[in-house]
């Protein structure tokens, strides 16, 4: 019995690898039909806005937002992956976040216009969070990471606002 055990530990012990080794190296697949918006300043130019594919309300998305599965950037095995993720949401985050030194201003715009609203007002009024969380510079940004900007910022602020 002893020399069964030891010839099973190895060997399941390679599977687990093997396994885990495939699950890691998995591409992830991003997002390609997600608007984002150019908001650079330009001389005489302007935005067009990108038509959300359902209006959603402050609750709604908040409600989405919170119902989500809890992924992290330490779900990515190789240190490699966990920095890049880890990378793509701090600074994401002090473009999107209110009083970061990096805030842009549409997010400013979003952030007061979302505390003086009423729940049940649209997510998206004048552009405000078009303007922000689908910005070039933003979505590039999230994209350094393949696994961040697929598994925590698209599900959270692009399909969760109903884009």
């Amino acid at each position: 019995m002893n020399t069964k055990l030891l010839i099973a530990l190895p060997i399941l012990a390679l599977l687990s690898i093997g396994a885990v080794c495939l699950i890691a190296h998995k591409k992830a697949h991003v997002i390609d039909d997600i608007p984002i918006v150019d908001v650079t300043p330009k001389e005489n130019t302007t935005v067009d806005p990108i038509a959300p594919k359902q209006t959603v309300d402050i609750d709604d998305w908040q409600r989405c937002f919170q119902s989500l599965p809890v992924v992290i950037c330490d779900d990515q095995t190789s240190e490699t992956d966990r920095s890049n993720c880890y990378q793509a949401s701090y600074q994401t985050s002090q473009l999107v976040f209110p009083d970061t030194t990096k805030e842009l201003a549409s997010c400013v715009s979003f952030y007061n216009y979302q505390k003086s609203s009423q729940t049940d007002a649209s997510v998206n009024q004048n552009g405000y969070y078009q303007n922000c969380f689908l910005n070039t510079q933003v979505v590039n940004t999230a994209k350094i990471s393949d696994f961040y900007y697929n598994k925590i910022y698209a599900p959270k602020y692009i399909k969760c606002a109903g884009f």
